[in-house]
């Protein structure tokens, strides 16, 4: 059971905090809603990369996925690390990892891209962009 004085005591902390961060609040100004931007859809033909950002996946494998992409029409590109590996189960350096992650971005060409294998180790990029 709460004793009166805690009650109260509660009551004007919680009345303090709405005082001190009202100004704040609406100084940050209205919530902006969030726009979401779909892609276009792809067509056939569009150029499409295949890139391993975390674990190691081997070239057959990569090869595969490829004939399966071009069997529906489209031009499949393997990016330029993938198949390397690097301590046994990685997809090579993380530098390099990354390296196909930012030419597939920056290619103008490429409309979509696909990751052959994930995993927790794509956490690594992360560290290196911040």
């Amino acid at each position: 059971m709460m004793h009166k004085r805690a009650f109260l005591l509660r009551i004007v902390i919680t009345l303090l905090c709405l005082i001190v961060l009202t100004p704040v609040v609406k100084a940050a100004g209205p919530k902006k809603p969030l726009k979401c931007v779909a892609p276009a859809y792809l067509k056939p033909g569009d150029k499409v990369a295949l890139i391993s950002p975390s674990y190691y996946c081997s070239m057959e494998t990569a090869f595969r996925a490829a004939d399966t992409l071009r069997s529906w029409g489209y031009a499949p590109v393997i990016g330029p690390n993938v198949g390397k590996q690097f301590l046994e189960h990685y997809a090579g350096t993380v530098e390099e990892r990354l390296a196909d992650l930012r030419w597939a971005l920056n290619d103008p060409g490429i409309k979509a891209v696909i990751c052959l294998r994930g995993g927790y180790s794509t956490l690594h990029l992360w560290k290196v962009c911040l």
